[in-house]
């Protein structure tokens, strides 16, 4: 994807996602399907339904290195692969994607990574790309601290990292103790750092292994946490001061946390190994991050009437509230069984309510209402 034009302030995407581990054989990890599905599946989003807070969408590079199992689903997709993942590819990319976060304060850096992961508290947090090799130790792993430390010195006032991958140290790691991975981004001799913000979304806790889908699930979504963030986007939207939606960071690492761990186990019961354990979760600066303004999300809205005996002689009528003088018919609301429970898109509407005669006495009603998923009870009293 080309970069847009404009002088508005930018999110500039690197997506990288590895499957196939071409050398791996004899490591302690090899090759696996999900992560590219999950890399593929983050950037058609990125490209259909991302709304940055206060940006537009610049550039969006994608480097992938699918499994046989994946690659019809990469060929079947429309957005572009920039080529694989593998060291020299994505150490060209990463120092380009540094560049383009180069320009503005304004601007923001997104990096998303899905593969094999690993975490100690010596060696630190690498990712494994797709020429990874146990001979060679961490020569082929990206070193994640360095990376997210070096972008510090970057113009791009904010940060985005998703780390789809394990975090438990693995044998090559232990056995080549001193190696410090790859770090294709320098740091300038005297740099200042610049950014003042930034947040990193885990798949897994530290310590602990992230989790790929199972087969019938595991060329739509990929893995766990590929599945629980494009829920989370949904879920975590609430209400800003201005009535729009917003996705911030903290608020999405927590709805992904309650989902993972809810996924885990559901599969720790269908697998019965008792060893599924970790969760997502989230670091970075203190302050809190605005990530995604969507246009609109699905509300489970539940409807109830008080005194309740009332309810099955009540005919609702939903609207949808265009603007302060044009409401358009949504939909009528059925009250049997009540409380009504209808799922309907977030956004302002009026409910009407009209009982006619006898009980007791016959009243319209209306009330109009904004719909976040924050509000999902509505409970309307009604006088006789």
């Amino acid at each position: 994807m080309s970069e847009a034009g404009g002088s508005a302030p930018k999110v500039h995407a690197l997506v990288v996602g590895v499957g196939d581990y071409v050398r791996a054989e004899g490591a302690t990890i090899g090759s696996i399907a999900g992560p590219v599905i999950s890399a593929l599946r983050f950037s058609e989003w990125l490209q259909s339904d991302f709304r940055p807070a206060g940006r537009e969408l610049g550039t969006i590079r994608l480097l992938l290195s699918p499994t046989a199992q994946e690659q019809g689903v990469v060929d079947a997709s429309r957005v572009e692969v920039h080529g694989r993942a593998d060291r020299d590819t994505v150490a060209e990319e990463l120092r380009a994607w540094a560049n383009r976060c180069d320009a503005s304060a304004d601007d923001a850096a997104l990096l998303y990574f899905a593969g094999h992961g690993t975490e100690a508290p010596l060696a630190g947090g690498h990712v494994l790309l797709d020429d990874f090799s146990p001979e060679e130790g961490l020569d082929r792993a990206l070193d994640l601290r360095w990376l997210f430390d070096a972008m510090e010195y970057r113009a791009a006032g904010v940060n985005f990292f998703f780390v789809d991958a394990c975090r438990a140290a693995i044998r090559e790691q232990t056995d080549f103790v001193g190696q410090v991975g790859m770090r294709p981004i320098k740091v300038p001799q005297n740099a200042v750092p610049r950014r003042s913000r930034y947040k990193v979304l885990y798949g897994a806790a530290n310590g602990y292994s992230a989790w790929t889908l199972p087969d019938a699930d595991l060329l739509t979504d990929g893995t766990v946490f590929s599945w629980a963030l494009r829920q989370a986007l949904q879920r975590a939207a609430v209400g800003d001061y201005d009535g729009s939606l917003v996705v911030r960071c903290n608020r999405l690492s927590e709805e992904m946390a309650l989902l993972v761990a809810a996924k885990l186990r559901e599969l720790d019961q269908e697998y019965g190994g008792g060893e599924i354990r970790g969760a997502a979760d989230g670091v970075g600066s203190i302050q809190e991050v605005a990530f995604h303004r969507p246009d609109s999300v699905p509300v489970e809205l539940e409807i109830a009437l008080t005194p309740e005996e009332l309810a099955l002689s009540t005919e609702a009528t939903l609207y949808r509230a265009v603007d302060a003088s044009n409401d358009r018919f949504d939909r009528q609301v059925l009250l049997d069984p009540h409380p009504a429970r209808i799922v309907l898109q977030s956004g302002s509407y009026r409910l009407a309510l009209k009982c006619p005669p006898p009980p007791p006495l016959g009243f319209d009603f209306s009330q109009r209402r904004f719909v976040v998923p924050g509000e999902r009870l509505w409970t309307i009293e009604m006088q006789n």
